[in-house]
């Protein structure tokens, strides 16, 4: 009897180890893509300030996003690298053409970032020119 019961607990043990294991691996999200939403990749605008969006991504726990001006492969500056935990982030810009990523992260994986195009051009704004009759 107390060997049966030996082997029960080893058994429950064991079968508790590997259930509680699940909270510690987590998702591989490498392969995964990150659905960027807004603003629509290469929006051109005379809006400065952008709430920028994309799609929650299931075993993603953080989102680095990055801004720079120019692209990234010729970056004229770096004016954003964050970590951050939602779907969202404010952020405003000034005239100019710049590119915007996104990429999921957890302790285990990441995905690759995900980049879209937008432009702020004060020309397209023309409250402010004189109209000559």
């Amino acid at each position: 009897m107390k060997k049966i019961v030996k082997n029960s607990i080893l058994l429950l043990t064991i079968a508790m180890v590997f259930v509680a294991c699940d909270d510690f691996i987590e998702d591989d999200i490498s392969s995964d893509r990150i659905n960027l939403l807004a603003p629509a990749n290469n929006t051109t605008t005379v809006q400065l300030t952008h709430t920028f969006w994309w799609d929650w991504l299931d075993g993603a726990e953080m989102y680095n996003m990055q801004v720079v001006e120019g692209t990234f492969s010729s970056v004229t500056k770096f004016l954003l690298d964050t970590t951050i935990s939602t779907n969202k982030f404010e952020y405003t810009l000034y005239p100019g053409s710049f590119q915007w990523s996104v990429r999921g992260l957890n302790n285990g994986s990441e995905t690759y970032f995900t980049t879209f195009n937008i432009t702020v051009d004060s020309t397209l704004d023309i409250s402010s020119l004189q109209v000559v009759l």
